[in-house]
């Protein structure tokens, strides 16, 4: 998969996970705002297979992976070159940074 389609992929996903939590408490699918209210303070595992933490800011916040590239196999168990990850550094929750 290359990281393009997995960006996408988390797009979506993380989107669509907002979306129904919004539906689920009787909110408005195009209300924007309540979809964002919604992605604040989730976690989820990326389709490029690292974890992200969305602070109270809705920023991806203290979530670093770091990618390597290299030969991986595809679905069809071919191998292609891609990235993977070969090092995380999380934030698990909304700690501010020291002044």
């Amino acid at each position: 998969i290359s990281a393009e389609a997995a960006y996408l992929y988390d797009a979506v996903h993380l989107y669509a996970k907002a979306l129904i939590k919004v539906l689920r408490h009787g909110g408005r699918p195009r209300n924007g705002t309540a979809i964002i209210e919604a992605i604040k303070g989730t976690k989820y595992r990326s389709a490029m297979g690292y974890h992200v933490y969305i602070d109270e800011n809705g920023d991806a916040a203290g979530n670093y992976t770091v990618l390597a590239r290299g030969l991986t196999c595809n679905l069809k168990n071919k191998t292609v070159p891609g990235l993977m990850p070969v090092g995380t550094f999380s934030q698990t929750q909304s700690d501010k940074l020291p002044t």
